[in-house]
Formats: C-alpha cells, sequence, structure tokens
C-alpha cells in the first residue's frame, strides 16, 4: 500500500497530521529568533605589517611574500589575498567555515613567528588578529579648526579620545591622521663622505645618545625629585 492510498483511507488520520505541521510551523515561525547583527564568528585573519619609508615594490617583495610563504602552508585555506602599499603590508587569510578562528588565528600568529626572522631590519613586528564585524567602527568623526594640525593631534588624542571612551557603548577609539611631532634631519653627502660616514652609521649614534634612563630620586624634608639622564 502506498503513502497516497493510505492517505485516501484514513482522511481523519490525514487531516489531523495536516493541521498539526500546520500548527508546528506557525509555532515555529513566531518563536525563530531574528537578528539584524546576528553573533557569529567568521574563519578569516588579517596579518598587517607596517614598513616605513620602504616603497611597495620592497613591500611585497621583502614582506609580503615572506610572510604568505609561511602562512600558506596552514591547513584549511580557503584562500589568500595581500595588498603591499607604500611603507604598509595587509594579508587577509580566509579558511574554510568548519575551521575554529581561535585556533586558525593561533596557527597564524606561529607561522608569522616564524617568518619574522627573514623581515627586514627595522620594521615593526607584524600584526595577527581575527576579523571580528562587531568590531567595525560604526561612528567616525572629523576634527577641524584654526589651529595647527599638530594642535588638532593633540587635542584629539589628549582630551576627547578619553571623554568619547568613557561613554557608554563605546569600545574603543581608533585615531586616523594623528600627526606626532617629530625632528627630522638631513645628512650632508659631502661631509659623509669626506669622513666616512654612512647613514646608517648616522642613525646608530643617534640611538645610542637620543636615550632617557632612570637615574633614582633625591628625596629631602621638604621635596622629593626624580632625576631622569639623557
Amino acid at each position: 500500500m502506498s503513502i497516497w492510498e493510505f492517505c485516501i483511507k484514513r482522511p481523519v488520520f490525514t487531516t489531523v497530521l495536516l493541521i498539526s505541521l500546520l500548527l508546528l510551523g506557525v509555532l515555529g515561525y513566531t518563536r525563530m529568533g531574528v537578528d539584524l547583527m546576528p553573533d557569529f564568528d567568521i574563519p578569516v585573519v588579517s596579518v598587517n605589517t607596517t614598513y616605513l619609508g620602504a616603497d611597495p615594490e620592497v613591500i611585497d617583495q621583502d614582506v609580503t611574500n615572506i610572510i604568505e610563504e609561511q602562512v600558506g602552508t596552514i591547513e584549511g585555506i580557503r584562500r589568500i589575498s595581500s595588498t603591499s602599499y607604500e611603507g604598509y603590508s595587509s594579508i587577509i587569510v580566509e579558511f574554510e567555515l568548519d575551521r575554529d578562528i581561535d585556533v586558525a588565528t593561533q596557527e597564524v600568529r606561529d607561522k608569522v613567528s616564524i617568518a619574522e626572522q627573514d623581515l627586514p631590519t627595522g620594521i615593526d613586528p607584524p600584526l595577527v588578529q581575527k576579523i571580528d564585524p562587531d568590531a567595525s567602527p560604526i561612528v567616525y568623526l572629523t576634527l577641524s579648526g584654526d589651529v595647527p594640525y599638530q594642535r588638532l593631534s593633540q587635542i584629539a588624542d589628549d582630551i576627547l579620545k578619553d571623554q568619547i571612551q568613557s561613554l557608554s557603548g563605546v569600545g574603543s577609539v581608533q585615531l586616523y591622521g594623528f600627526r606626532e611631532r617629530n625632528v627630522r634631519i638631513w645628512l650632508d653627502a659631502a661631509k659623509m663622505e669626506k669622513y666616512s660616514v654612512g647613514p646608517a652609521q648616522v642613525l646608530s649614534a643617534l640611538n645610542a645618545w637620543h636615550v632617557e634612563l632612570p637615574g633614582g630620586r633625591i628625596e629631602t624634608d621638604e621635596r622629593e625629585s626624580t632625576i631622569k639622564m639623557e
């Protein structure tokens, strides 16, 4: 006996079964959870590296390719995409959906640690982090005024950043276009050639002299002073 014959011969049972399925469907639909921004982890890891002063070709050959060769040996990678900018390298590693994002992130960190020994000297340590949709900024604020750009950067970092971070619901505040005070040194090629001095030696001398060391404290009955050695 086929299922069709069974249903035709027992109309009451068939009617009750259909009504039960309909009620279960309506009940499930009304109680089904709906979230505009569901909480889930996507298996994507980013590796960002900063190498100030390097052109995109150097970044691609000496940074991006070296990290990609190490990370590419990890199991379960679906796709690797990279972009080399001036002084900056960005690598996106996309894993299969069944991979645990925390385990994948740790494996990427291990491979990047191995690749660091082949990276150029003076490069900033690569930053490895999983891509979290909840961590994406949702509000951008622009600061402008009739004051020097460096003063605007100081106001944003010392005043506005702390006030915005203290607001309820704010996870973090990131500054873009921030300009810190810096000193530029122009080298005299003729004098460097005269004294047989190269740029690397000048940089080493600056690093050796431009240091601040703690020298202890001087305590008296009336005041206490901190000694700083430069």
